[in-house]
């Protein structure tokens, strides 16, 4: 994959989380979906710390390495239910995939407008999607985001995947046009929102998302197996909301309103190609060995190092402080 700091905003969104992967895969391949999960959980608290600090140096770094653990977190998702990947996923892991690429997952969860707004503006009228003004910005704010009962949620997301389909050639194409789509979104709220109000809806949606994940192997006697498409679909809804408020948190990085830090315009595939791009390789690399394949020296226990020897060192460090 050719890219540069040029390019890098022109890139196809499906090709960026591929780049990551190119960079990781022989180690993210060892981990477990919660392993990533949880680091991204760590980079979406580190958001938060920088803009408390407003150290906008750091907020840059931690939102470089959010987006480089999401996108790991969703190519680690995409295949087929049951279906193990290598080298030993756990029964628990191997029921938990998103079935579709990032794009086509983000675009039937935001096909140019609130999914919220659909649902509100349509009333689950389907002549209505033609009407005027069904496409402005997300007001949701002001009009207080419509609640919807559990069974709502999956016609919901059907209704506003088949809209997605019948509109698919205006889906945007490079990680720039992701974002300014979610600028346009995102318009009439991110004036009314500052960046820390931003930044907790971020981690609301990472909650959310981390329901929808162990909703993926929980059931009861009432809801399994029928309910399994359902629960796909929503967690690719959740991932993708996930997506959306990370764009929300760099678009309000460069509106200069309501204080947000900066006050010119800030880009995402900027920030990522900052830590993780090589103008010299024209691709990515890792920020700290800054090979485009990883070469960082990572012991996993186990099985690089069986548990004994942590056990071993433990039982000597309890001598030692006995002593």
């Amino acid at each position: 994959m050719t890219v540069t700091s040029k390019t890098i905003g022109k890139l196809q969104l499906d090709d960026l989380v591929e780049g990551v992967n190119g960079i990781y895969s022989s180690k993210d391949e060892r981990r477990s979906i919660w392993d990533v999960w949880m680091h991204a959980n760590h980079h979406a608290a580190g958001i938060a710390e920088e803009v408390r600090k407003r150290d906008t140096r750091e907020l840059y770094v931690q939102i470089s390495d959010f987006s480089m653990w999401l996108f790991t977190m969703i190519r680690k998702l995409q295949g087929q239910i049951g279906i193990p990947k290598p080298p030993d996923e756990s029964p628990k892991e191997r029921v938990i995939r998103i079935g579709r690429p990032f794009s086509d997952m983000l675009w039937q969860r935001f096909p140019g407008m609130c999914p919220f707004c659909y649902l509100r503006r349509t009333a689950g009228e389907k002549q209505r999607e033609g009407q005027l003004g069904f496409s402005d910005p997300c007001d949701c704010l002001p009009n207080d985001a419509t609640r919807r009962s559990k069974n709502e949620k999956g016609p919901h997301a059907l209704a506003l995947r088949a809209f997605s389909q019948t509109i698919e050639a205006r889906k945007p194409t490079g990680v720039d046009e992701w974002q300014q789509m979610f600028g346009a979104i995102f318009a009439a709220n991110l004036p009314r929102l500052g960046l820390s109000e931003i930044v907790l809806r971020l981690l609301e949606e990472m909650g959310e998302a981390s329901d929808a994940l162990a909703r993926m192997y929980t059931y009861n006697d009432e809801t399994f197996p029928a309910e399994i498409p359902i629960r796909q679909v929503w967690l690719e809804g959740e991932l993708s909301d996930v997506s959306s408020w990370l764009f929300a948190v760099v678009e309000k990085l460069g509106s200069g309103r309501n204080g947000s830090i900066g006050a010119h315009r800030v880009l995402l595939s900027q920030i990522i190609w900052n830590r993780y791009g090589s103008d010299e390789l024209q691709g990515f690399k890792c920020w700290k060995c800054r090979q485009p394949s990883c070469t960082c020296p990572i012991i996993f226990v186990p099985p690089d190092r069986p548990v004994e020897d942590m056990q071993a060192a433990l039982a000597a460090r309890k001598a030692e402080t006995e002593c």
